[in-house]
């Protein structure tokens, strides 16, 4: 919150930059979660895209999507809705260089169109996919978010499959004993 705070209060001071938008995404995130005021959230969230478009700064907006989408318009607009901006700014976003926050839209989809509905084995596609890339850029953070979700979908699709991690199988079982091991920060 401070460093949203800050970037606001820069912002007012010595005028918008190509940091506005995600302070202010990240402010509006803050506002729904931790203070229930959706609709002042969805304002500043609005506001944060407007200044993104006017400052024509598309290589910031996997940053400012994903506070948006996961903070703000989660509970704002249908899941049917946000999927396809994940999609969009997760390409985006890899074209723009932005490879962290591409990928964290390209996770959040995956949970999105998991609780949405959308038909399991394209999920499951489209998470292979995504995980091949959090390897090959090294960004395995996001791997407590996909791997118990296509441990999850492999179950509902057809039987407890395990999911082959660098060589280690990898189950149901084994993610909760790791969760369980570090008292659930992510994992669960």
């Amino acid at each position: 919150p401070i460093f949203s705070f800050r970037i606001i209060q820069l912002s007012i001071l010595h005028g918008i930059c190509e940091c506005t938008p995600f302070g202010l995404a990240a402010y509006s995130a803050m506002l729904c979660a931790r203070f229930d005021d959706i609709e002042g959230g969805n304002s500043y969230g609005r506001l944060s895209m407007e200044i993104l478009e006017h400052l024509e700064a598309s290589h910031k907006l996997a940053r400012v999507n994903i506070m948006l989408c996961s903070g703000v318009f989660i509970w704002t607009k249908p899941f049917r809705l946000i999927l396809e901006p994940y999609l969009d700014v997760y390409h985006t976003g890899m074209k723009a260089g932005d490879i962290q926050y591409a990928l964290c839209n390209a996770a959040e989809y995956c949970v999105v169109a998991y609780l949405s509905g959308k038909e399991l084995s394209s999920i499951q596609r489209f998470i292979h996919d995504v995980r091949n890339k959090i390897k090959q850029y090294k960004q395995d953070a996001l791997m407590g978010l996909l791997l118990p979700l296509e441990i999850g979908i492999n179950t509902l699709v057809g039987g407890e499959k395990p999911i082959l991690l660098d060589g280690v199988e990898v189950t149901f079982d084994v993610l909760l004993a790791v969760a369980m091991k570090r008292k659930f920060r992510q994992e669960v």
